[in-house]
């Protein structure tokens, strides 16, 4: 099994091939998640509160357009990218998860249905 995961490109450590690029934005969101998601979860759930000062700073990362194309003021980031962070976020906090989930899904479905054309 070990010789054909390496063969694949595959490894224990990255079982899914994720690309460097994917394997750094995990790094930064586990590192952010840490930081400033899981010392205030229980928080966040306990006061059925929006965490505003955590979608703060995700905008400031980029990160609230992740799908958005770069020609609309998104970063341009790929499906994968989008599940990254949202893996990430809800190891520590599933509502911040959700609501971050929402937003960019919303944000993406309004941006492509108003410039899709209609035959």
């Amino acid at each position: 099994m070990a010789t054909t995961l390496v063969q694949s490109g595959l490894s224990v450590s990255n079982p899914y091939g994720l690309s460097e690029e994917h394997l750094a934005l995990q790094a930064t969101m586990r590192e952010f998640v840490a930081r400033e998601v899981a010392p205030i979860a229980a928080e966040v759930d306990e006061q059925e509160r929006f965490p505003a000062e955590t979608f703060k700073k995700l905008a400031e990362l980029g990160l609230m357009g992740i799908t958005v194309p770069e020609a609309y003021g998104g970063a341009g980031g790929d499906t994968q990218s989008y599940a990254i962070i949202v893996e990430e976020l809800a190891r520590a906090c599933g509502s911040t998860a959700l609501s971050f989930a929402a937003h960019v899904d919303r944000k993406s479905t309004r941006l492509n249905s108003s410039h899709s054309s209609v035959s």
